[in-house]
């Protein structure tokens, strides 16, 4: 739920915006082991490998005030309160956890127009992400100790559009990370969550030409988006929960490595048409560039290729989307990685 009011604060034009919220979700999950397919299909030799529930109940609430400071320059200081309780319930041995976490997350925006079509803008806030059920309390209902993600996030950018049909939105920006949660291995399944302080700044460019020519009816429009994050940066050692007290690294842990899973570039290029009525249509090529898969960098995968190590190269693919309008109504078709490549 949201208020809105603007109203005039010491002489000042405002607006006023309050906003709360509630969120609770129960999942119950099952997992019936067996041997081989055919006890599978039999039904026969099963083991119960996990038969658990999870529950998550959330509140949130903020508050954001916007001071017209005059016709160009607004300022929008804003905070929020999280309050997240986890509940993890082992039905095997009938084990039960609990955790909870509140958090008070500040911040401060503010944007100035240049022109009529141009607006400088930019903020700094803090950032936080609580870690999910499983990885708050353990199987038996123990707790991890897997502490909630914190960041001071800022940025700076510039939106404007050139010429009446070409616009650009371009930012620079630096998220520096008092604690970085990093999620375990799924393929090998024996690597532990970790945390540490980690920098990614970079920059992202966003711009969009529409009605490229006037020889078609509708709008045939292109499209580029890049992120380009050259720093990604461990600035301490990674260590897993477990392991926070005595301040043991996770294996291939090093300050100053990349950190995995941060691709250098991301660019995305679209072409696409806008019939005058009822339907339109886009195709998009997404490239990501070289990522590494652990905290040492590893080039070559594991000999025992358990997934857990080695670079994984650039790759590209072609996505199209197609949607139709009828009435209130809209039908659509996506088709992604087209050329069905491996990567």
């Amino acid at each position: 739920s949201r208020i809105q009011t603007r109203h005039q604060w010491r002489g000042i034009a405002s607006d006023l915006e309050l906003g709360i919220k509630y969120h609770h979700e129960v999942q119950d999950r099952r997992q019936e082991n067996f041997t081989t397919y055919t006890q599978y299909l039999a039904g026969a030799g099963m083991s119960l490998g996990e038969n658990q529930q999870r529950r998550t109940k959330a509140a949130s609430g903020f508050v954001a005030k916007r001071f017209f400071i005059n016709d160009q320059l607004s300022i929008t200081p804003i905070a929020r309160i999280e309050y997240i309780q986890h509940e993890r319930t082992n039905r095997i041995d009938n084990t039960r956890g609990e955790s909870s976490f509140t958090e008070f997350i500040p911040g401060v925006g503010a944007s100035y127009q240049l022109s009529e079509r141009s607006q400088i803008y930019g903020g700094v806030h803090k950032g936080f992400s609580p870690p999910r059920v499983e990885d708050a309390i353990t199987g038996s209902g123990g707790a991890v100790d897997l502490r909630a993600e914190r960041s001071v996030n800022a940025e700076i950018g510039w939106r404007a559009s050139v010429l009446k049909d070409l616009s650009f939105d371009v930012a620079v920006f630096r998220n520096s990370f008092s604690n970085l949660v990093q999620g375990g291995s799924i393929a090998g399944g024996s690597t532990p969550s970790s945390e540490g302080k980690a920098l990614m700044q970079g920059l992202e460019l966003s711009t969009q030409w529409d009605r490229m020519t006037s020889a078609i009816e509708g709008n045939l429009f292109s499209r580029v988006s890049l992120t380009y994050l050259p720093t990604a940066e461990q600035r301490s050692i990674f260590v897993s929960p477990a392991q926070v007290n005595n301040g043991a690294a996770v294996p291939g842990s090093g300050v100053g490595k990349r950190l995995p899973y941060a691709p250098e570039h991301l660019l995305n290029l679209t072409l696409g048409y806008r019939a005058p009525t009822h339907w339109n249509v886009r195709a998009e090529y997404v490239v990501v560039g070289k990522q590494y898969t652990d905290f040492i960098n590893t080039v070559l995968p594991a000999t025992n290729s358990n997934g857990q190590t080695g670079l994984i190269d650039a790759y590209g693919i072609w996505n199209i989307v197609a949607n139709y309008t009828v009435g209130s109504a809209t039908l659509f078709v996506t088709a992604k990685n087209l050329t069905n490549q491996t990567y």
